[in-house]
């Protein structure tokens, strides 16, 4: 199983791992994962999961540079709204 995973600069590092630890699992959240890594001994305990769930085969490519995804292929963002619209007041902050 391959998977792709591209995180927001306002979340933690130790989330975006944590969410790829989770899904490996089959957990919905990470926040029992992001527990444990926190735990002395919690990461041996996490490659302990892994392995025996078989998650050790599971590969994520990781999206480190945080590519503008919709630059590069969706063409941009769209056209910017009117400024004297409502949709710009949304927009511009």
């Amino acid at each position: 199983q391959e998977s792709a995973i591209t995180h927001s600069w306002d979340n933690l590092f130790a989330h975006v791992v944590a969410a790829a630890i989770a899904d490996t699992l089959g957990e919905r959240t990470f926040q029992d994962v992001l527990q444990i890594m926190g735990q002395p001994g919690g990461l041996d305990t996490l490659r302990e999961m892994v392995a025996n769930c078989g998650g050790a085969d599971v590969t994520y490519w990781f999206d480190a540079i945080s590519i503008n995804w919709h630059a590069t292929i969706c063409g941009g963002f769209g056209p910017q709204p009117a400024e004297d619209s409502p949709q710009f007041q949304a927009f511009d902050t």
